[in-house]
């Protein structure tokens, strides 16, 4: 079917519906007939015909892209969706997703970050660092970088408690006046009350997220911590079902993305007494273990490694490999 051939088909589908509407007032009552205002929504199959094709040719998994190739395919952000980034605290979480702005904002695709819990300029140093992918730069590297970033990033710069509808305007005004594609909020916590008793509070503010990644075609990723483990043992990995607070805002949205840090591996390779080859085998462990727990639009869920760089935090697929500068 041609494109021509479906708009003809589509209007005229749409001409026979509204000589169906035409009331006889000798018959219906039309006075009582209250019409809503977004009836344009109702549509039909025709209408989404690019949408279909492209469903059912293509089927691979869409959205951004992140750094590591392995990813790829399996875990990608796409238009319209939330995700919700979930770990135990001090686990990495802002860390590697400030890279992953990082590297989206170095590719030319408009961001922002609102992290409550660390000064904006802090936030920035962070991916002026992960950007040049070095330990130590000169005031012209970092200059190069912070012009680029400058293109394509901005930093909301507010600490502390922010009320939910505000948060909700911030958010609105970058998707439809800066254009920002991917937007951060780190974290929940700083917006929301927790407790199984603010579960109303905690599903407007997730149907206002929605909202808007729908209407705007924003991707908004929401950092939420996890509850503290039973006897502080934080060396089982986490769910969605780890999340602090009530499971309205988990439950909600489109996506469930974990990070874990291996404590255990870190704790055992500052023991003096650790021998040559256990070393070497807690080596091979990852640092990080990256846990897709819920896509709703792609079928893919499990569990990635990632070690880390401390030098320039940035992280890697491989135990020995190296990261490449973004610029």
């Amino acid at each position: 079917m041609t494109e021509e051939f479906s708009d003809k088909h589509v209007r005229r589908m749409q001409y026979r519906r509204l000589l169906e509407l035409v009331r006889d007032p000798a018959q219906v009552p039309v006075e009582k007939w209250t019409i809503p205002e977004d009836t344009h929504l109702l549509r039909t199959p025709a209408q989404f015909r690019s949408q279909i094709v492209g469903e059912l040719t293509d089927p691979q998994c869409k959205g951004e892209k992140m750094p590591a190739a392995k990813t790829h395919g399996l875990l990608q952000f796409r238009e319209h969706e939330v995700t919700v980034w979930f770990g135990f605290k001090n686990s990495y979480k802002s860390v590697f997703i400030n890279e992953l702005f990082t590297y989206w904002a170095c590719r030319g695709i408009s961001v922002a970050l609102a992290s409550f819990e660390m000064p904006a300029f802090k936030l920035a140093a962070l991916a002026v660092r992960q950007a040049l992918a070095v330990q130590t730069m000169t005031e012209g590297e970092i200059d190069r970088a912070i012009e680029r970033l400058s293109e394509s990033m901005v930093i909301y710069d507010v600490m502390g408690r922010v009320s939910p509808k505000h948060m909700l305007a911030v958010l609105r005004y970058c998707a439809i006046e800066l254009g920002c594609r991917h937007f951060l909020i780190d974290n929940l916590t700083t917006l929301l009350p927790v407790g199984n008793d603010h579960s109303d509070l905690h599903q407007q503010f997730a149907s206002g997220l929605l909202a808007i990644a729908r209407e705007t075609g924003v991707h908004v990723h929401v950092v939420a911590h996890c509850a503290k483990p039973l006897n502080g043992d934080m060396s089982k990995i986490p769910n969605g079902y780890s999340i602090r607070g009530t499971g309205s805002v988990p439950d909600m949205v489109e996506n469930l993305v974990g990070v874990w840090r291996n404590l255990p591996k870190e704790d055992k390779l500052d023991d003096p007494q650790l021998g040559h080859e256990k070393r070497e085998e807690w080596l091979k462990q990852p640092d990080l273990v990256l846990i897709v727990d819920k896509q709703k639009f792609h079928e893919y869920r499990g569990a990635l490694n990632f070690w880390v760089d401390r030098r320039i935090l940035r992280f890697r697929e491989g135990g020995y490999s190296e990261c490449e500068p973004f610029l």
